[in-house]
């Protein structure tokens, strides 16, 4: 199991991963049929020109046996009082409580380090069960977004922070050494 830096090749499988994710684990919190109509096809171009567009934003994938079965999006700048924001991680179902997540979580918060970043946020569907996982991190739920996602129906995010990015790091750490069985 390997993360790396994303490459405009990986776009079809990270559009794979990101269509999956939705149509499975995005399905619970969505009406029927939300997400029909996003196909990996729109997906992977979306990908091919995210590259150009956002050229410093951090763009990883989890690999295991060299396909590609998670990926990680990650940006310097302000976000909710902190000044790194990890925008989507996304790990395909069957490759679940693996460890791609966290290695994907624990490469974005040590590149946004690098790169200047004191503090990082993140947000989530606030059903998403993995809010127990950023909670156990030492993540604060500092506010809750409502947007409008079609036909009178929102959808409500949790937003967690990280005021010591480098305090993150730490607890990301010690859950890949083994020293906690949480994560």
């Amino acid at each position: 199991m390997t993360v790396r830096a994303a490459t405009p090749e990986d776009a079809a499988a990270v559009a794979h991963v990101q269509v999956t994710s939705y149509q499975t684990a995005y399905a619970l919190h969505f009406p029927a049929g939300y997400w029909d109509g996003v196909t990996e096809e729109e997906q992977t171009l979306d990908w091919q020109a995210w590259l150009d567009g956002h050229p410093d934003d951090v763009w990883l994938v989890a690999t295991d046996a060299g396909a590609v079965v998670g990926y990680g999006l990650a940006r310097v700048g302000a976000y909710h009082g902190v000044d790194g924001e990890v925008m989507a991680l996304h790990v395909l179902p069957e490759q679940g409580n693996r460890g791609h997540g966290r290695r994907l979580l624990a490469t974005a918060v040590h590149l946004l380090i690098g790169s200047g970043c004191r503090s990082i946020g993140l947000s989530t569907l606030v059903g998403n069960p993995v809010r127990r996982w950023y909670e156990s991190l030492g993540g604060t739920g500092v506010a809750t977004t409502v947007a409008a996602a079609g036909d009178g129906w929102t959808v409500r995010e949790v937003v967690y922070t990280w005021a010591d990015a480098a305090e993150l790091m730490a607890r990301l750490d010690e859950r890949s050494s083994g020293r906690t069985s949480n994560g």
